[in-house]
């Protein structure tokens, strides 16, 4: 899950296991590999996903799948893992071109129909940072349409929409104060006039 502090690496997942996270060590799927997808620490989880993990540097994984990925592309048939692990990097980094430049390669593995749901949501989780919040709800919704039991798409699914909703309220906040201003604008020129 997302909340691991070694994330495993990507791979085409079945319908059963968790959105899945590069490695920090470049290897091979295995068949074993499913029991790294699970937190390492006993902790338990928080309610809300950790949307950057600030435990470990993030810099330095956009730096090491750059290199990866720049390095596979000189290749006649680059790896496709090596593309999800920088796009990864960039989504979860801080920098808004960053998470721009990995949905776009996010985008691209998905419409070569890599990983869907891992793609689907990462895709959601770039968008959210965007704050494009109904695309990534869109995308979220798409991911549970095909995976109902994706409990990081649902939780991320409950944040976006709690946002929505209080976006929604201060926006229908900040237009009542608008209407009030320009009734009590209008009932003062009136007056002023009258």
């Amino acid at each position: 899950p997302l909340l691991a502090n070694s994330p495993p690496h990507p791979r085409p997942m079945a319908d059963v296991a968790p959105p899945s996270e590069p490695s920090r060590r470049a290897r091979a799927p295995s068949a074993s590999s499913s029991a790294s997808l699970r937190p390492t620490s006993k902790r338990a989880l928080p309610a809300r996903p950790a949307l950057v993990d600030d435990d470990f540097d993030l810099a330095a994984d956009v730096t090491k799948f750059r290199e990866e990925y720049e390095a596979e592309c000189m290749k006649e048939r680059p790896a496709p893992e090596a593309k999800f692990n920088y796009a990864w990097a960039l989504i979860r980094s801080k920098p808004r071109a960053d998470i721009k430049r990995g949905i776009a390669l996010m985008t691209s593995l998905h419409a070569d129909r890599f990983s869907d749901r891992d793609c689907l949501y990462y895709l959601a989780l770039g968008n959210y940072r965007l704050e494009q919040l109904f695309e990534a709800r869109r995308l979220l919704l798409e991911l549970l349409e095909r995976n109902p039991e994706c409990r990081q798409a649902i939780t991320l699914l409950d944040v976006v929409e709690d946002r929505v909703r209080r976006d929604g309220v201060i926006g229908v906040g900040l237009v009542g104060a608008v209407l009030v201003s320009a009734v009590g604008i209008a009932l003062g020129l009136k007056k002023s006039m009258g």
